[in-house]
């Protein structure tokens, strides 16, 4: 934590003070000196890199010694290596500012170098925030199961017998002329049927028709 409190701290006053007196920086008709800019851009940031690789090894003795399962200890490991995403951007962002020389074309070149500047510490703050991640993408993947999942149970060959029994047992009662309420199965009301001689009844109709 010192190492990188005192390297962001360094680097912002070597910023800020590249030359002296500041403004000779864009007015260099007045009497000052500037520092090596083009070196300050290239290897200024060869410690960011060196730094997060101490920040990712740092912690694995540690987390290898917990008395817990392998995969709780490779959960960790994989928890701490996601900053090294942001280590792969920090390595392009400098391999960029050697490639191209920031003194070169600076109204031009400065763009490129922007665009690295910009897309390293946003990288390095999504990799911050990914173990935060975890419930809302279990609760995005449960959802989506939910969702996705049938409500409705296949029907097998037992429960058309069952049917095609039930059906049979209300015609022999309806057609025997039975004035005794019979239970309905599915509606869970009792029906009395009305019996006409050689004629369905309205209950056989809608009996029949459910089934």
């Amino acid at each position: 934590m010192v190492l990188v409190v005192t390297f962001a701290i360094a680097d912002i006053f070597a910023g800020a003070f590249i030359c002296w007196p500041i403004h000779y920086l864009w007015a260099e008709s007045h009497d000052g000196h500037c520092i090596n800019i083009w070196k300050f851009y290239r290897y200024g940031t060869l410690p960011n890199i060196i730094i997060d690789v101490f920040m990712l090894i740092l912690p694995m003795p540690v987390v290898w010694r917990l008395q817990v399962s392998r995969q709780v200890k490779m959960g960790l490991g994989a928890t701490f290596l996601t900053g090294s995403i942001g280590l792969a951007t920090s390595i392009a962002r400098t391999v960029t500012f050697f490639k191209h020389d920031p003194l070169a074309d600076a109204t031009w070149i400065s763009v490129t170098f922007l665009i690295w500047s910009i897309v390293e510490p946003g990288v390095y703050l999504i990799a911050a925030c990914l173990p935060c991640y975890r419930p809302l993408i279990k609760f995005i993947l449960e959802r989506n199961q939910k969702a996705t999942s049938t409500p409705y149970r296949a029907k097998g060959p037992n429960d058309l017998s069952l049917k095609s029994s039930y059906s049979a047992r209300k015609d022999e009662s309806f057609h025997a002329g039975s004035t005794r309420p019979q239970s309905d199965i599915e509606m869970g009301t009792p029906v009395r049927p009305r019996v006409a001689s050689g004629h369905e009844s309205d209950e056989q109709s809608l009996i029949s028709y459910r089934i």
